[in-house]
């Protein structure tokens, strides 16, 4: 009789990703790409970027999750979880809490960094494709607090659906 034993070395033996998953990858970091040009200000104004950043993010990140999740059976399955980077404290963790500690400090001291418009001016860069969205949902241009709604929101139904599949 035979047992079927997890890899937990710490080199991952990985068998590699398969062609959904690196499509949704791919599609993914197009959409973040969009939304780094647009944070850095090199995208012209147009109301195309934000819907074509949003639904790349989300539409790969739904693809990667249901090439990853859809074959697996229901239940909790937390096969190697405590042994990866992201979740164990390693480099990855700590570089994904610097990111998200420094777009916090931008939103709350330095708005006008991320495109905040001040005294009437009209918005730019990362705010700025948002503004469209936000006339369209409250009649005004968008503001820092807009933008982190708004991508919230997007990242807790990627993240949800994600749950689902993967614990159902």
């Amino acid at each position: 009789m035979s047992a079927h034993y997890p890899d937990l070395s710490l080199t991952r033996h990985s068998t590699g990703l398969r062609a959904g998953q690196k499509a949704g990858l791919l599609l993914s970091a197009f959409g973040m790409l969009i939304l780094l040009l647009a944070t850095m200000n090199l995208l012209p104004a147009a109301w195309y970027w934000l819907p074509g950043a949003l639904t790349a993010l989300a539409g790969g990140s739904f693809l990667y999750a249901w090439q990853t999740y859809a074959q697996r059976g229901p239940g909790i399955q937390n096969n190697g979880i405590h042994h990866r980077s992201i979740s164990n404290r390693g480099l990855i963790a700590w570089l994904l809490a610097a990111i998200l500690t420094g777009i916090y400090v931008l939103l709350y001291w330095f708005p006008g960094t991320l495109g905040l418009a001040t005294s009437g001016a009209v918005n730019t860069g990362l705010i700025g494709i948002f503004d469209p969205l936000s006339i369209l949902m409250n009649g005004k241009p968008a503001s820092q607090w807009f933008v982190y709604g708004a991508m919230y929101t997007l990242l807790i139904l990627i993240m949800g659906f994600r749950f689902i599949l993967k614990f159902r």
